[in-house]
């Protein structure tokens, strides 16, 4: 979904920068439902100056990785990740999932691991430091699944790939070379857009 409504815009980079983002050209979000898991409950988007980019997506890792990770899944915490993705490629070179996405690079992210597998972050949880190039992205998937799956073992994954390379495309024109990201719980002051992009 696009939006160009100009109040809803403004709205937006309030939000934005009242959750600790500080505001670029393009800027990059989550919001993450709590509620049920490997499924495609969360909403991700891309804001600017004059358009606001919405779609159905995950901030969390599929059943597959929860139950099946040697340690645990990794689960990005809620906050502000300056810098944290370049364009890049998502997937390796023969994979029939590979494409343009935004990749985590030579820069670290702290993630917590869901050590008891319950499909969230808890106190108990172990919160590492991963290593660069650890492969948290944010990208799409190929066709139209269901559920979340294997298509997220960590990373930020957006449902609709028409939407993802709209995105990819005009972070591509900005000129940009580096891309924060806001990851917010899903909450009253930003429901207005959670039920706009699911």
């Amino acid at each position: 979904m696009i939006i160009t409504d100009a109040d809803t815009i403004a709205k937006t980079k309030e939000l934005y920068e009242l959750n600790g983002g500080e505001w670029e050209h393009v800027n990059l979000f989550g919001i993450g439902n709590d509620e049920g898991d490997n499924n495609w409950n969360d909403v991700l988007g891309m804001v600017t100056d004059d358009c606001l980019i919405l779609s159905p997506g995950t901030t969390k890792p599929g059943t597959p990785a929860t139950n099946n990770h040697r340690v645990g899944a990794d689960h990005l915490p809620p906050g502000f990740y300056y810098h944290i993705w370049a364009l890049g490629w998502h997937g390796a070179k023969g994979k029939y999932y590979r494409h343009k996405a935004f990749v985590q690079g030579p820069r670290k992210i702290d993630t917590v691991r869901d050590t008891n597998r319950n499909g969230q972050i808890d106190p108990d949880d172990l919160m590492i430091n991963d290593a660069e190039w650890w492969g948290i992205n944010i990208h799409t998937v190929v066709g139209n699944p269901d559920h979340v799956g294997n298509w997220s073992w960590g990373c930020q994954c957006f449902r609709s790939k028409n939407t993802f390379d709209e995105i990819v495309n005009r972070a591509v024109s900005s000129e940009q070379s580096l891309f924060s990201y806001l990851l917010m719980p899903l909450k009253s002051e930003n429901k207005f857009l959670y039920k706009m992009g699911i």
